[in-house]
């Protein structure tokens, strides 16, 4: 567990891991205020294998 509290407690917490994963799945439904930022990845994305052939 990463984090713990309701949802309003986590929600208020401003770079806090619930509320950016909570932000990133409500976006695409609208629940979300207008103009509110989808938070960035945390980490960088794994190297792609190079074509062995």
């Amino acid at each position: 567990m990463a984090e713990e509290g309701t949802h309003q407690e986590l929600m208020f917490l401003q770079c806090g891991l619930y509320r950016g994963m909570f932000t990133v799945q409500a976006a695409p439904y609208g629940l979300t205020a207008p103009g509110t930022p989808v938070p960035a990845t945390r980490r960088p994305p794994r190297p792609v294998p190079e074509d062995a052939s």
